[in-house]
């Protein structure tokens, strides 16, 4: 799953001081952040490790004025 290498831009800031999260892309970056959400949920994971994939600047997974995320499979929910 590339990032850069197909054009993908992906912001996280929080905005109205703190208390919601913007995200915004491009298309190829909606497309990144489906693919992340669907390897989640499609993939069989270890029960003992939870599935979590970061997006964020350090990774080069987004953009360098990001705030870092995570995403996270709960299946028992």
């Amino acid at each position: 799953m590339a990032y850069k290498g197909r054009g993908a831009k992906v912001r996280v800031e929080l905005i109205k001081n703190g208390t919601e999260v913007l995200v915004s892309a491009n298309r190829e970056g909606l497309r990144y952040l489906a693919e992340i959400c669907a390897g989640l949920a499609d993939s069989e994971h270890d029960p003992r490790t939870p599935p979590h994939v970061h997006v964020e600047p350090a990774l080069n997974s987004a953009e360098s004025d990001s705030v870092p995320m995570e995403f996270l499979l709960k299946p028992d929910w």
